[in-house]
């Protein structure tokens, strides 16, 4: 990232970065990387939140699928397997905790 943002929490497949200067956060997903602000951080963990929940992961796994979610009104789209849910999901749980 940038000299301007401060790596928060590192998982297997995303990084977290705050901007020093400004309220946002940069999520790096590898091959993307987004700005949000903390409510729509917020927004991304109730998803997660959701999509992580034992039955949405079991149906996803026997149906072979991934998820696709969307962010920002709609402004950025990601599809993600079960692993990268949950990878999220610990992530985003870090993030609030420490």
């Amino acid at each position: 990232m940038t000299m301007q943002t401060c790596l928060i929490e590192k998982s297997t497949y995303f990084s977290v970065f705050q901007h020093a200067d400004k309220r946002s956060f940069v999520v790096d997903f590898g091959y993307r990387s987004i700005t949000l602000t903390f409510c729509e951080l917020l927004y991304l963990r109730k998803q997660i939140g959701k999509l992580s929940k034992h039955s949405a992961l079991v149906e996803m796994i026997e149906r072979g699928s991934v998820e696709i979610i969307s962010l920002c009104n709609n402004e950025h789209f990601f599809i993600l397997s079960p692993l990268e849910i949950i990878d999220l999901r610990e992530l985003i749980e870090q993030l609030f905790t420490s």
